[in-house]
C-alpha cells in the first residue's frame, strides 16, 4: 500500500507541473460557474409577473386573478425591465403587461394590443408554458413580444 501512495504522491507532482494540467482545473471550475448561474424551471414554478397596473380596470382584473383558486401565483412588479428579466431568467413563468390606456380602450371595445406577453423561451416546453399562461387572459387580445 505504502508503494501505492508514493507512486500517487510522484505522478500528482508531475502532473501539477504541467501547464495543461492548471489549464483543465480553470475551464472545470469556470464550467460549474457557468452551470451554476442557469436556472431551469421545475414543475412548480408557477409564477405569474404583471406590469402597468395604473388605471382601475387592470387593478380589478388583477384583483380578480389573486381571488382565483389556480395554480398560477400573480406577481405584481412595478418595472417592467425586472419583469423582463424575472421571466427569461426563470424566476416567472410568464409576464403580462398592460398598457397604459387599458381601462379607457376596453370600454371603446377596442381590445387589440392592450396586453404583451412575455413567455420564456424553452424549446420542449415553450408551447405548453403558452397553454397555461394565456387562458389568464382569454377575453383580450394579447402583443406577443
Amino acid at each position: 500500500m505504502e508503494k501505492w501512495l508514493t507512486w500517487y504522491r510522484l505522478l500528482l507532482k508531475a502532473n501539477l507541473k504541467k501547464k495543461i494540467t492548471w489549464q483543465i482545473l480553470i475551464a472545470l471550475v469556470l464550467l460549474v460557474l457557468l452551470f451554476w448561474g442557469i436556472r431551469i424551471p421545475d414543475a412548480d414554478n408557477t409564477v405569474v409577473g404583471i406590469g402597468g397596473v395604473a388605471d382601475g380596470y387592470a387593478e380589478e382584473v388583477v384583483a380578480v386573478m389573486q381571488e382565483m383558486d389556480s395554480v398560477f401565483t400573480v406577481e405584481i412588479y412595478s418595472d417592467t425591465d425586472t419583469l423582463y428579466e424575472d421571466v427569461t431568467s426563470g424566476a416567472a413563468e410568464c409576464g403580462f403587461i398592460f398598457s397604459d390606456d387599458f381601462e379607457e380602450q376596453v370600454t371603446k371595445g377596442n381590445l387589440d394590443g392592450r396586453l404583451r406577453i412575455f413567455v420564456r423561451r424553452m424549446p420542449q416546453r415553450g408551447k405548453w408554458r403558452k397553454r397555461r399562461c394565456l387562458p389568464l387572459f382569454s377575453r383580450y387580445t394579447v402583443t406577443r413580444y
